[in-house]
Parts: structure tokens; C-alpha cells; sequence
């Protein structure tokens, strides 16, 4: 079940999805505590080296390194996603507050009464000290006539979980939130990713941070619902080999 309602979310994206939002500014903010980087979409720091609508980045950070492979989307009269890719890990030791900022604007469409649906999945991984802590969370954000930010809040929030608590060896949740909101062209979506690492015994800290938000015209249209339902025929897992694989390439 582990990144179910993630991989849900994404892979309704890709039933309906067809071209990127190149034309749109993209970028991640990486936050330990007060320490910050902002890594835009095929900028310095970018691995893939392309405006595509993607940032594959390796970074370290007030003593965390990140791996991480982040993707928005805007498929003009469908949907937008804006995901996290099920490949991220977030390593390091001591105490400390871990935040992922992404945010992308420029998007044109769909507008009007929309559906957002967000979710975010959070594990801790082998090799983080028994015992361990997390408390994680997910908060995502409209701006209508915004641009891409490197801090929340800001907007309108459409959508929150948690915290949740989760303890090593094997801590791991998942969770989704749906509201009806009102989107205007263009408008700015933003994605935070939060975990608080308690540390309480010492040693290696692992976590897998992963999340998304989607806007859908209203009513839900029909791929949607099944997605969101786990349909086997969706093909979800099969979505996320390729995902890992073109990310590994």
C-alpha cells in the first residue's frame, strides 16, 4: 500500500496529460530548519540540465542530502499535477526540521470551480535508527495570478495533512485531502512536504518524502475516480517502474 494515494494521483495525471508546462517557471526550495537552496527547473543544480518541466537534483544541506526528482504538469483542458516522483530520500543525523517547497505558475487551464486533490505518502527508511521519529505532514496552495515561491503559506490553502507521527523501523502514512476551489488564468501552485526528525536515538536518519496536487474540472472526471480507487487496470504499479527508471537513467 506504501505511496498508494500518491501514485493514484499521478497516474490519473498521466491518463489525461499530454504536454508539459515548459512555458511555465518551475522550482524546488530544500529547507533544514532556517538553512535554504532554491533549485529552478534547468538551472544550476538541475541534474537533468533541461527546461522540462522536471528538477533531478543530488543536494546537501546543513548536514541532509537530498536525492530527489520533482515533475509539474499542465495539460491545457484536463488536469494539472504537480508531483513529487517515487525515488526521493532525504538522509542525514540529528534533530531537525526537513521541508520540500515546490512551485510552478503559468498554468492556464483548466479554470473555474475545480476539484484539488492533493496527498502525500512519508516512510521512514531501512537504516534509520530504531526507534526514531518523524512527524510529517503535506500543505499545498493556489495563487491565482501568483508566481512560484520559495516558502509557504501563501495563497489559498486547498489542501493539508497531518502531522502524523511515525516511528523506525516501521513507520510509514499516507493521506489525501479534496476541496472545490476557484482557479483564475494564470495561477501559481505550490506543494510543501514537511517532516520533523525527532532523533531521539541518535545515529542515521532515512526518510522518503513523496506528494502531489491535481486540479480537475468539475464533476471528477470518470479516469479520476478510478484512479483514486486503485483500479488494477490503471497499471499504477507499472507507472511508477517507468517513473523510477527514466529518473535512474
Amino acid at each position: 500500500m506504501r505511496k498508494f494515494f500518491v501514485a493514484a494521483a499521478v497516474a490519473a495525471a498521466a491518463l489525461f496529460a499530454s504536454a508539459s508546462s515548459a512555458e511555465a517557471a518551475f522550482q524546488v526550495t530544500l529547507w533544514v530548519n532556517a538553512a535554504s537552496v532554491t533549485i529552478q527547473d534547468g538551472g544550476p543544480g538541475d541534474d537533468d540540465l533541461s527546461l522540462n518541466g522536471e528538477v533531478h537534483l543530488t543536494q546537501t544541506l546543513s548536514g541532509y542530502t537530498f536525492k530527489l526528482a520533482l515533475a509539474t504538469n499542465n495539460s491545457p483542458g484536463g488536469s494539472i499535477s504537480f508531483l513529487t516522483q517515487g525515488t526521493d530520500e532525504i538522509f542525514g543525523t540529528g534533530a531537525a526540521t526537513i521541508r520540500i517547497v515546490a512551485s510552478a505558475d503559468g498554468f492556464t487551464a483548466p479554470t473555474g470551480s475545480l476539484n484539488a486533490f492533493s496527498a502525500a505518502t512519508s516512510q521512514l527508511l531501512p537504516g534509520t535508527t530504531a526507534g526514531n521519529s518523524a512527524d510529517a505532514s503535506f500543505d499545498a496552495y493556489l495563487q491565482n495570478g501568483g508566481s512560484v515561491v520559495t516558502d509557504v503559506p501563501v495563497g489559498t490553502l486547498i489542501g493539508h495533512g497531518g502531522p502524523v507521527h511515525i516511528v523506525a523501523p516501521l513507520g510509514n502514512i499516507s493521506g489525501t485531502d479534496v476541496r472545490q476551489v476557484f482557479a483564475t488564468s494564470p495561477y501559481a501552485l505550490t506543494l510543501q512536504l514537511k517532516a520533523v526528525l525527532n532523533n531521539e536515538n541518535g545515529g542515521l536518519n532515512r526518510i522518503d518524502l513523496d506528494g502531489g496536487v491535481e486540479l480537475s474540472p468539475v464533476p471528477v472526471p470518470a479516469g479520476l475516480v478510478l484512479a483514486l480507487t486503485g483500479m488494477p487496470a490503471l497499471g499504477i504499479g507499472a507507472w511508477i517502474r517507468r517513473r523510477r527508471a527514466s529518473v535512474s537513467a
